[in-house]
């Protein structure tokens, strides 16, 4: 076994953003059952992952929204989608387990079940009432996303062309979620929220899944004044391997360790983690949305980093670019674990 393997699965990997009970739903409506032990876990298995950030529903209109299955509303596909979660963890027998609490932490071993935390990427599953947020938090939500593409009742996206503040509500929710103990994620969200959000917010806050503006200039990346905003609360960004994101022309894994790379000179290992954001198990899925409001999309991922089986590569050009093994722990697991051990409850 060479360095970059023992330290691979020697670490504990967290996918700060993951898109998986898409998949999930889509195939149990269509009478599959076991979804995740049969075809995703093998993948994060081989990928080296111990635990994963999940969407469970959000502001997207699909899939987690259909009419014709009788889940007409962003609240209620979030219902379903949480519930489909829960069976699946039953069928899995032992094979991952839903986190609900800080203890829950201590169950992640490099080669024990794979822990996932159930997240909300967008808040219009709260269908604008506070009280839908501690239903959530019971149900085993521990993250959620203020904004996704467009407008609610929080907040404004990067997809707004005049985007806002917070709004009043929105205000409300952020300092409900410090006060429960849940996780605020500030990808997609634009700038004056954003800022907001910084401003309000009394612990940590992360973008799980955005890249340096600097870098690559897209409107879902961060500018180097919000990047420093994040590291300030104590917080991290995500590196995101969602190709428009790393770069506009042909990305590969070495621009993705550009975005590393220019983090750690801007605020340090610590404030570093990973959000790859794959879609290849679900293309039409989960970029449906995004096609349909006119974006620009590619399910091209960038070589070497095309799937969660290819994750060890980021470990092996992590130590070929100088990294010491406690910065690659740090970032590929370790900076999130410190954060949810910071915001969780007890």
């Amino acid at each position: 076994m060479d360095q970059a393997e023992r330290i691979h699965r020697e670490s504990i990997l967290i996918l700060c953003h993951e898109d998986v009970p898409i998949d999930i739903t889509d195939r149990r409506m269509n009478g599959e059952k076991a979804v995740m032990a049969r075809i995703h876990l093998p993948r994060y298995r081989q990928g080296g992952v111990n635990m994963a950030v999940m969407a469970v529903g959000g502001d997207q209109i699909r899939p987690f929204v259909r009419p014709q299955a009788g889940f007409p509303t962003y609240l209620e596909g979030a219902l379903h989608s949480i519930s489909q979660m829960y069976a699946e963890e039953q069928e899995a027998n032992g094979g991952f387990f839903i986190i609900r609490s800080k203890s829950d932490l201590d169950r992640l071993q490099p080669d024990g079940p794979v822990g996932i935390t159930l997240h909300l990427e967008g808040a219009k599953p709260l269908a604008g009432q506070l009280s839908m947020l501690d239903i959530y938090y019971r149900l085993g939500i521990r993250s959620m996303q203020l904004a996704w593409y467009g407008r609610n009742e929080l907040a404004d996206s990067t997809a707004e062309q005049n985007p806002g503040g917070l709004t009043r509500f929105g205000v409300e929710v952020v300092k409900a979620m410090n006060e429960m103990g849940m996780l605020i994620d500030l990808s997609h969200v634009a700038e004056p929220s954003f800022y907001d959000v910084i401003k309000t917010s009394r612990y940590p806050v992360v973008a799980t899944h955005s890249n340096a503006k600097k870098l690559t200039d897209n409107p879902r990346n961060l500018t180097d004044e919000q990047i420093k905003a994040v590291a300030s609360t104590n917080g991290l960004v995500g590196v995101v391997f969602y190709p428009p994101f790393v770069r506009k022309d042909s990305p590969s894994i070495e621009h993705i360790l550009d975005h590393v790379d220019y983090f750690r000179e801007l605020i340090g290992v610590d404030h570093i983690g990973i959000g790859p954001d794959f879609v290849d198990y679900a293309v039409e899925l989960i970029l449906g949305d995004v096609v349909a409001k006119g974006l620009s999309v590619s399910a091209q991922f960038p070589k070497d980093a095309e799937d969660v089986t290819k994750m060890p590569n980021i470990t092996k050009g992590l130590l070929g670019r100088g990294y010491r093994e406690e910065e690659i722990k740090k970032i590929l697991g370790g900076n999130f674990l410190r954060i949810l051990r910071e915001v969780w409850k007890s």
